[in-house]
């Protein structure tokens, strides 16, 4: 579950597009589903965990909602200022134990 999160925080920070939501990670995150017989198709992954961890970033102040259109439905999902720079730490922390 942590690397999700990660993975999830990951995809936020490096996306330039605003308009990333839960429906977009779940594509992102999806794979192809072997059907037996039939060949492969691909299949987006569950929404529940992701919809979770986003709750908990957003609990944490380090996504937000972008935009509102009414009846509470959002553009996507952003990085605050607060989770770039925590994620910033967690870059260069890495990148000074491979050196």
């Amino acid at each position: 579950m942590f690397y999700k999160a990660a993975a999830i925080a990951r995809i936020l920070y490096i996306t330039k597009s605003k308009s990333i939501g839960v429906g977009s990670l779940k594509s992102f995150f999806g794979k192809k589903m072997r059907r037996g017989v039939e060949p492969p198709k691909f299949m987006k992954a569950a929404g529940k965990i992701i919809r979770e961890i986003v709750k908990q970033l957003k609990s944490n102040g380090y996504v937000e909602n972008y935009g509102t259109k009414g009846n509470n439905v959002t553009f996507g999902l952003v990085l605050t200022k607060q989770g770039r720079t925590e994620l910033d730490k967690i870059a260069s922390k890495v990148v000074k134990k491979q050196n």
